[in-house]
């Protein structure tokens, strides 16, 4: 049997392991199952640390078994899809594949982990500002014309229905559509608000013109003036062309 690694051996062999990553991940897979079992959740150990403290959008997100076999990888693609990649725990094989529309909501959440004004063990501001653009851009991209379109069709169903219970459910469906059709400049607010706790108020000025181009309305909201003047500038913004 062999000596299991050293604490400097798993630090190289992570780092080596990562770029192998970039490239093919089903390589990083079979070579991690091929490993002893000690050393093996040792690296894996290591990966995961590294992907904590130095976020890299070259390198995919690695999930982990617990006897530290890759168990799944996802990458966000220039097309605006995210690659999935699923692997079996016993052979350290690809048992599933799938391309999906971004998710502006699990940016949001991997942001939220990331980063947290309260909280000295989640302050890597560079990396959540990372996830917050991503989340943002994903929303920019999401069908909004259908979306529209379903929430016409919900609200004359609702008229119609005679159910109250039906109703009801109608009207939980259009508020979670409306909460949708509104990410683009509520992630906007958010992300503003992630800019002043990172003192970044020209950041977050941009972000609340944005914001209000998205959505002319804000003007008159109270969040969005108390961001404004935590920002520094009147909330009396000039609008652009609304999108």
């Amino acid at each position: 049997m062999s000596e299991p690694m050293t604490a400097s051996d798993i630090r190289t062999e992570a780092t080596r392991l990562e770029q192998v990553a970039k490239k093919d991940v089903s390589a990083l897979a079979a070579q991690l199952h091929a490993m002893n079992p000690q050393d093996r959740l040792a690296v894996s150990n290591q990966i995961r640390r590294d992907q904590q403290e130095h976020r890299s959008d070259a390198l995919p997100h690695l999930d982990f078994y617990t006897d530290g076999d890759l168990k799944s990888a996802e990458k966000h693609l220039a097309s605006g899809q995210v690659e999935q990649q699923v692997y079996d725990d016993d052979t350290g094989r690809i048992v599933r594949y799938a391309l999906e529309n971004d998710n502006p909501y699990d940016h949001a959440r991997r942001a939220r982990e990331l980063f947290d004004p309260n909280d000295p063990k989640r302050q890597d501001g560079r990396s959540a500002e990372r996830e917050w653009k991503k989340a943002i851009d994903a929303a920019d991209n999401l069908p909004f014309e259908d979306y529209r379109a379903r929430l016409d069709a919900i609200r004359y169903l609702r008229t119609l229905a005679s159910d109250p219970l039906e109703a009801q459910d109608d009207i939980q469906f259009e508020e979670a559509l409306k909460q949708v059709i509104d990410l683009p400049w509520e992630l906007r607010l958010v992300t503003a608000q992630f800019y002043l706790e990172n003192g970044k108020p020209d950041e977050a000025k941009a972000m609340l013109e944005e914001a209000l181009e998205k959505n002319q309305a804000l003007k008159d909201e109270g969040r969005f003036k108390q961001l404004c003047e935590a920002a520094g500038q009147n909330h009396r913004l000039r609008p652009g062309p609304s999108n």
